[in-house]
């Protein structure tokens, strides 16, 4: 499968409500996209995080994409 890189920003709300719930949240919604999560890294910096993603295509990778912002 394709791996896919996708970083995120924090904003203040939901840095707030960061929680492993969820993670645990943003990971199943990969899953149900198809995907698998290969890494997950906190950043200093433009972005606050990354995902290192398997996808089967990258439709699915662009429809989680959107799903998880």
């Amino acid at each position: 499968m394709p791996v896919f890189m996708m970083f995120g920003k924090y904003t203040r709300d939901s840095l707030s409500n960061a929680s492993a719930q969820r993670t645990r949240m943003a990971v199943k919604i990969i899953e149900k996209n198809g995907g698998k999560v290969i890494s997950m890294y906190a950043l200093l910096g433009e972005n606050d995080l990354v995902f290192t993603l398997d996808f089967p295509d990258p439709e699915k990778a662009l429809s989680t994409s959107m799903a998880l912002n």
